[in-house]
């Protein structure tokens, strides 16, 4: 699972990379735990430390946040279409 990979390293990250491993630790928390109804307050957090590297993921998330609240906070998944269309695909071959 990805929280127990992120939590299980077996060194901290260098001092000027800390605030970055931080929110994404706090964001797999958010995907782990299913917790979606405010990830603005996580956004904002990024926003305010100033972490270019998460730019980018903040503002895809933001062009399509209706979709990414349902995707943390309902209990559907595609993936079992997702599992049938790669078996047919694979028998076609």
């Amino acid at each position: 699972m990805l929280i127990n990979a992120v939590s299980s390293t077996t060194c901290s990250p260098p001092a000027r990379t800390w605030p970055c491993w931080q929110r994404v630790r706090e964001f797999a928390s958010l995907l782990a735990g299913r917790r979606g109804e405010n990830p603005g307050a996580w956004m904002t957090n990024v926003d305010a430390d100033n972490l270019p590297a998460l730019h980018g993921f903040v503002h895809g998330l933001r062009m399509d946040l209706p979709a990414v609240v349902a995707g943390l906070t309902l209990p559907y998944s595609n993936g079992p279409i997702e599992g049938a269309n790669t078996k047919v695909k694979f028998l076609k071959r």
